[in-house]
């Protein structure tokens, strides 16, 4: 068997079951929380946000938009308060074994994620 200095895992989708319908939720939010700002924005527009590798295609996304780089720093804002909502509530759950699986390394362990540090802080202490 190997030894290892340190596991590190991902949060979404790895950890926690937040892919409920494929993250679709997510990008309703985020294309409700758009549209009560006034801007039109749809479910490939989130999905550019999402997978998105560089500032500037997220700039060009913004400036296609007319949006600035703080509004959509508030509609993600929007997104990891309803992630948080749907912790409490229970529909996002750790998934099934995570809890064991991390008792039983013998090694440090990390979190990597590209969430924000809003709803990773909740995460953590959450769970």
């Amino acid at each position: 068997m190997s030894s290892y200095e340190a596991v590190i895992f991902d949060q979404d989708g790895v950890l926690l079951d937040s892919g409920l319908n494929n993250f679709l939720w997510m990008d309703e939010v985020r294309k409700n929380a758009a549209e009560e700002r006034g801007y039109s924005f749809e479910t490939e527009d989130s999905i550019k946000v999402v997978e998105a590798t560089s500032r500037q295609e997220i700039g060009n996304l913004l400036e296609e938009k007319d949006m600035t780089w703080n509004e959509l720093r508030e509609i993600e804002k929007t997104v990891e308060r309803a992630k948080i909502e749907m912790i409490k509530q229970r529909y996002i759950r750790l998934f099934s074994g995570t809890k064991k699986l991390l008792q039983s390394l013998d090694a440090p362990v990390g979190l990597a994620t590209n969430a924000t540090d809003i709803s990773t802080k909740f995460v953590l202490d959450f769970f």
